[in-house]
């Protein structure tokens, strides 16, 4: 057997996650949708190690009379998303481009959550045929996190709950 040793793709700058409000079929996002004016590019608005999605699976036992041995099956996939942190000024005027994730996200917005992997997050915009995972969300109350004594350069932030509302689509290439 051939030893493969993947070079694998840097992380750090490589997560560009935007906020969708409108995907007619979400087995088969377009980059119009993706990239059309109600729609915004939080990848610059999260703060580092704040964004995390993830699932788990339930896992149950399967005992059969004649075996000494329990045996597994799986069971419901539950996906999820820990609450975003993103930057925020409270006093900005409306509308100003630094504020738009904290006006467009108010509570019971529900929307789309577009996750591309492995291309600059900065330089590279969406494009047909990039893989990207599709997150149904719907998003909770906005608090405003307390100055945290312990670093001189924190920003204001919003933590906001946001809560997955239907079948995540992952690895589905853009039209």
């Amino acid at each position: 057997m051939v030893v493969t040793i993947p070079t694998g793709v840097k992380a750090e700058g490589n997560l560009k996650v935007s906020y969708v409000p409108t995907i007619a079929v979400v087995t088969a996002p377009t980059t119009v949708e993706v990239n059309a004016a109600g729609s915004l590019d939080i990848s610059f608005f999260l703060t580092a190690g704040n964004f995390k999605p993830s699932g788990e699976q339930a896992r149950g036992d399967d005992r059969r009379v004649g075996s000494k041995q329990t045996f597994e099956v799986l069971g419901r996939e539950k996906s999820s998303i820990d609450d975003l942190i993103y930057i925020a000024d409270p006093q900005a005027a409306a509308a100003a481009p630094g504020n738009k994730a904290m006006e467009i996200f108010q509570q019971n917005v529900a929307g789309f959550l577009v996750v591309r992997y492995g291309l600059d997050a900065e330089t590279v915009d969406f494009a047909a045929a990039q893989k990207v995972d599709v997150w149904p969300i719907i998003f909770g109350a906005q608090n405003k996190v307390p100055l945290d004594e312990n670093d001189e350069f924190a920003k204001i932030r919003i933590v906001q709950a946001v809560a997955v509302t239907g079948i995540v689509r992952k690895q589905i290439a853009l039209t």
